[in-house]
């Protein structure tokens, strides 16, 4: 777990364990270290992103048939409540299957962004995950984070051309 704050956010990098039990405990740790920036940086916003383990939907494993809510998943779950957090890329693509791990016997999108919702009303989010996987059995995944623009697309302009009758300004124009 990396911890960092940059500008007005609390961003955070994990690696889950791959080990059921040890995932619980990691969850847990993780909302306890969350819980103490979130005390010392209330007004941030949060940001989690990485290799989280676990498929928050059906629709992130090749096998979705088998998909349960384990221990593990509800932990998780937990962290999305407690810290008002939505998966960025399954916000952009709610039915999609497209995964970010892949081993010649399964596949799944367990590699996450994790926002806080509000973030939504200030900034346009968007998550893509890449076509390659450099020497990994996982694809990269990246997060934009764009300020939404609250001035009008077309400014109309027009001269007030009463200055223009102003000896000062006809002298510098000519």
């Amino acid at each position: 777990i990396l911890v960092t704050i940059i500008e007005q956010f609390i961003v955070c990098n994990i690696y889950a364990p791959n080990d059921y039990k040890e995932k619980i405990t990691f969850f847990k740790q993780l909302h306890d270290i969350l819980c103490s920036f979130k005390e010392k940086y209330s007004q941030f916003s949060l940001i989690i992103g990485g290799d989280f383990n676990i498929h928050l939907s059906h629709l992130d494993s090749h096998d979705y048939k088998t998909f349960k809510k384990s221990k593990d998943w509800y932990e998780c779950q937990n962290l999305l409540e407690k810290f008002n957090l939505s998966d960025v890329w399954r916000n952009s693509n709610p039915e999609d299957r497209f995964f970010t791990f892949s081993n010649s016997s399964s596949a799944s999108r367990i590699d996450l962004f994790l926002v806080d919702n509000n973030l939504y009303e200030r900034f346009l989010i968007d998550s893509r995950i890449g076509q390659n996987k450099f020497k990994s059995d996982h694809y990269y995944i990246t997060l934009s984070i764009k300020e939404k623009s609250n001035s009008p697309s077309f400014i109309m302009w027009r001269l007030n051309d009463s200055i223009l009758n102003r000896i000062s300004v006809t002298t510098d124009v000519m």
